[in-house]
């Protein structure tokens, strides 16, 4: 019985790898880079917010920022975070509609494993 078990866990574990491309592939297939290597300014704070919203428009699966910084100006700063919290309040539906796709796609992929080991 052990061992039926151990075979199921794996070949549940191997569905799952398997379908991880599937489900990534709903949000996006892009990942952006930027780096900002200076305080933090209307200049640098642009930039980003540029990139933020360009990533968002291209379907970028995310944008990964690079800083290294000593800080900045407030202003420009909360400039950044409010563009973040947009994008995350935009996206949010999006993510979890792709979830929910790869929570069916799990699902349907379990049964049929289950309906072939009967």
């Amino acid at each position: 019985m052990q061992f039926v078990k151990n075979t199921w866990t794996k070949l549940i574990f191997l569905l799952l790898i398997c379908c991880l491309p599937l489900i990534a592939s709903s949000v996006g297939n892009t990942i952006n880079v930027i780096e900002v290597d200076s305080i933090i300014n209307p200049v640098s704070a642009e930039y980003i917010v540029d990139s933020i919203k360009t990533s968002e428009k291209e379907s970028a699966q995310c944008l990964i920022i690079k800083l290294d910084t000593p800080g900045g100006l407030d202003t420009s700063m909360r400039q950044i975070i409010k563009e973040m919290r947009i994008m995350a309040s935009r996206n949010s539906e999006e993510i979890n509609e792709a979830v929910e796709d790869g929570k069916r796609r799990m699902a349907k992929l379990a049964a049929d494993a289950a309906a072939l080991g009967e």
